[in-house]
């Protein structure tokens, strides 16, 4: 079985408290970019990337510590998984959206793209190939899914 390895980053978009954006995404191992010529206000604005992560980062691992800040082999890998954009809600500023942007493959297996709009309220996502096999199906046109 091959691996799936991905791209994945954010538009630029504000944030309620600099310092604390900053922290959240540093203890996810996520790069973050500061930008002001983005804004036409010239108001700070940052984006996150993937550091450490090749497989996007809509989810990471975190490593679990025990009660004196030491890592632990006594857990549940599922338990230890963030969901990165829900909690980049907490962080976005009022009237702000982030598009989490993702493409990824496992060899030539399948190839994925998505994207997700992110606001402090909600979350949509679209993924290409759903997106073409509903616009084939609304159509009534013969296909088939892109992968092996």
């Amino acid at each position: 079985m091959a691996n799936y390895y991905a791209t994945a980053r954010t538009s630029y978009f504000k944030v309620k408290d600099e310092d604390k954006f900053k922290g959240w995404a540093k203890s996810l191992g996520l790069d973050v970019w500061e930008a002001t010529e983005k804004d036409p206000h010239k108001e700070k604005l940052f984006a996150l990337g993937q550091s450490e992560h090749e497989t996007g980062f809509v989810s990471v691992y975190v490593e679990p510590l025990d009660s004196v800040g030491d890592e632990t082999d006594n857990h549940d890998y599922e338990d230890n998984m963030v969901d990165v954009l829900h909690d980049l809600q907490k962080h976005l500023e009022e009237g702000w959206a982030a598009i989490y942007v993702e493409a990824g493959a496992e060899k030539q297996r399948y190839v994925i793209g998505t994207a997700t709009v992110v606001t402090n309220k909600e979350t949509k996502t679209i993924e290409i190939n759903d997106w073409a096999t509903n616009w084939c199906k609304d159509r009534n046109y013969k296909h088939t899914e892109a992968e092996f």
